[in-house]
């Protein structure tokens, strides 16, 4: 049996099947939204269907699974899946995108599950105590405050502040 070995990269993948993409999502505040099903919280986001551009995967995922509409703003990284027998044992990327939220609308039902999810907005100091990634989201996180802060879509004090403890 293989072990999963998952890396992260900054930047967009070079050669590599995308078979997920999720955002970190942002209010005016610079809080991300988050997904809750299951006992679980996760970043919005899933497969893209043939012929999707990542931000048409990305937008179609967000309205569907939170009823939000986002702008995209740009690629954080992607996470390279490594060793994984139950797809072939070829490398993939999980592509991680940062975007605006536009309108948050009433909760509905998700049409590729029938199921309603729960929503939250979460500040960005505390979105890896929601989602447990561990290191690697600590890693994801920074690349997207750095995102948020070099494209200013987040002016969050707290979120800021964060990115400055972070980055020393």
């Amino acid at each position: 049996m293989t072990t999963l070995e998952l890396v992260w990269r900054e930047g967009s993948p070079v050669d590599l099947p995308i078979t997920q993409i999720y955002g970190f999502c942002l209010d005016a505040d610079g809080r991300a939204l988050v997904i809750h099903d299951r006992m679980k919280f996760c970043l919005p986001g899933g497969t893209p269907e043939p012929g999707e551009t990542e931000q048409e995967t990305l937008a179609r995922e967000v309205l569907e699974e939170a009823n939000t509409t986002i702008e995209f703003i740009r690629t954080v990284g992607y996470q390279l899946v490594l060793n994984d027998d139950l797809r072939s044992g070829r490398p993939y990327a999980q592509l991680r995108v940062l975007a605006r939220i536009r309108a948050i609308g009433p909760r509905r039902p998700d049409p590729a599950t029938g199921r309603i999810y729960g929503r939250a907005l979460c500040p960005l100091p505390e979105l890896n105590h929601l989602l447990r990634w561990g290191e690697p989201g600590e890693q994801q996180i920074a690349a997207a405050l750095a995102a948020a802060r070099a494209t200013g879509a987040s002016n969050n004090r707290a979120t800021l502040e964060y990115l400055d403890r972070v980055a020393k």
